[in-house]
């Protein structure tokens, strides 16, 4: 649910894929993505946009919309939730140095 918030805020602030992924890792990891991370992050949003488009999800229920624990019925902006959830995921955010 955390993931699917910060990724609705960051698009409101980031509409364009770049500052987006940019602004999600800032946010999350607390660093700069590398241009590496960019090309495989923006790769990752473009299928997942394509698959939610071609899959055509049906609507949740409106109990869970507004909780904001759905996932949003805007493909563009579901792709975005994964990576920011993905990025929740990622060793840099949970292993403790």
């Amino acid at each position: 649910m955390h993931s699917r918030r910060l990724a609705r805020r960051l698009t409101k602030e980031s509409a364009e894929t770049l500052a987006f992924v940019r602004a999600a890792f800032r946010q999350v990891l607390s660093r700069d993505v590398s241009s590496e991370e960019l090309v495989i992050c923006t790769g990752f949003l473009e299928k997942r946009e394509a698959a939610y488009r071609q899959a055509k999800t049906p609507r949740p229920s409106a109990d869970l919309v507004k909780a904001a624990a759905a996932p949003s019925v805007d493909p563009r902006v579901h792709a975005r939730e994964n990576l920011v959830h993905s990025l929740f995921n990622h060793h840099d955010f949970v292993t403790i140095k």
